[in-house]
C-alpha cells in the first residue's frame, strides 16, 4: 500500500445495497438531494416528505445525486458507480450481482478525515424513507473500505483498457457485419446484371432472323447498352474488391490496436506482481 497514492491509501468507502430509487435523478434535484440526505446522512433521521412519484422508465441511479449525498463527510475525489458503465455490464467485469433496486458505489475522498467521518456515520446502519402516503421504507446498506482498491490509478487505468478493447472488438465486429452485407448486395448486383446480359444476347440472337433498318438500329442500342451494362459490371467488381481491402486494412490496425493493449495489460499485470514482492 502507498500511502502518498490515491486509491492505495485509506480514502475509499465501498457501500453496498443503496437503494436505486432513492438516487434518481428527479424533477426537483435539491428534493432528491435531501431524500437521499436524510435516510444515510449522519444523523440517521428518516425523511417525513418525499415525493413517491418517481419515473423509473430509466432504473438508474444519479452519480450527481451520490456525490453531493457523500458529500457531507468531506470534499470527494472521485466516485463509481459499476452498475452506470455499459462495457462493464456487457462483460460482466466488477459489477456484482444484485437486484434492479439496489446498487453498490465508491466514494473517494481527498482527505482521510472525510473517509473517517463517512466510515463512522454509514457503518451498520438501515436507512429509512417515509413517502406522502406515511409509507416506510428500509433498506440494510454495508460499508467497508476499498478492499480492491477499486478506485487507484493502476485499476482505472486497466478498466479503461478493457473498455478500449471492448471498443475495438465491437468496432471489428461491426466492420466484418458490415463487409459481409456489402459483399452480398454487390454480388447480387453482379449476378443480376449478368442475368441481364444473357436474356438480352438471347432476344438478340431470336431476332437476328428477320433483320430490318429498324431492327437494325435497335439492335446497336442494345449492344450499346449491353456495353453499359459490361461496364458497370466491371466496376461494381472492382468497387467491391477495393472495399474489401479497405475494411481488412481496418480490421488488420483493429487487431494491431488489441495486440497493443493486451501488451499494456500484461505489463501492468507485472507491475502488480513485483509491487506485491516487494511489499
Amino acid at each position: 500500500m502507498n500511502e502518498t497514492k490515491p486509491g492505495e491509501r485509506a480514502d475509499t468507502i465501498h457501500v453496498e445495497g443503496l437503494p436505486i430509487r432513492w438516487f434518481q435523478a428527479k424533477q426537483n434535484p435539491m428534493q432528491a438531494v435531501q431524500a437521499a440526505a436524510a435516510a444515510i446522512g449522519p444523523t440517521g433521521l428518516p425523511l417525513s416528505s418525499t415525493n413517491s412519484n418517481i419515473d423509473d422508465k430509466e432504473n438508474k441511479p444519479s452519480i450527481e445525486i451520490l456525490q453531493q449525498v457523500f458529500a457531507v463527510f468531506g470534499e470527494i475525489r472521485c466516485c463509481d458507480i459499476p452498475i452506470l458503465d455499459p462495457y462493464r455490464l456487457l462483460n460482466g467485469t466488477n459489477v456484482p450481482v444484485q437486484q434492479d433496486t439496489t446498487f453498490d458505489a465508491y466514494i473517494q475522498y481527498n482527505e482521510y478525515i472525510g473517509f473517517v467521518k463517512a466510515m463512522d456515520a454509514c457503518r451498520n446502519m438501515k436507512s429509512m424513507l417515509i413517502d406522502d402516503t406515511n409509507t416506510a421504507y428500509t433498506a440494510s446498506i454495508k460499508v467497508d473500505f476499498d478492499r480492491a482498491r477499486h478506485l487507484s490509478d493502476r485499476m482505472i487505468k486497466k478498466r479503461r483498457i478493457e473498455q478500449m478493447k471492448t471498443t475495438e472488438m465491437n468496432k471489428l465486429k461491426q466492420a466484418d457485419t458490415q463487409r459481409l452485407k456489402d459483399e452480398d448486395e454487390r454480388r447480387r448486383e453482379i449476378e443480376r446484371l449478368r442475368i441481364e446480359l444473357q436474356d438480352a444476347e438471347a432476344e438478340d440472337i431470336v431476332g437476328s432472323k428477320d433483320i430490318t433498318k429498324d431492327t437494325l438500329r435497335r439492335q446497336r442500342e442494345e449492344k450499346r447498352r449491353l456495353k453499359r451494362l459490361e461496364r458497370k459490371r466491371q466496376h461494381e467488381e472492382k468497387t467491391l474488391a477495393m472495399k474489401i481491402a479497405i475494411e481488412e486494412r481496418k480490421m488488420l490496425i483493429a487487431h494491431r490496436k488489441l495486440e497493443s493493449m493486451r501488451l499494456l495489460e500484461e505489463l501492468f499485470n507485472r507491475v502488480k506482481v513485483k509491487n506485491k514482492q516487494f511489499n
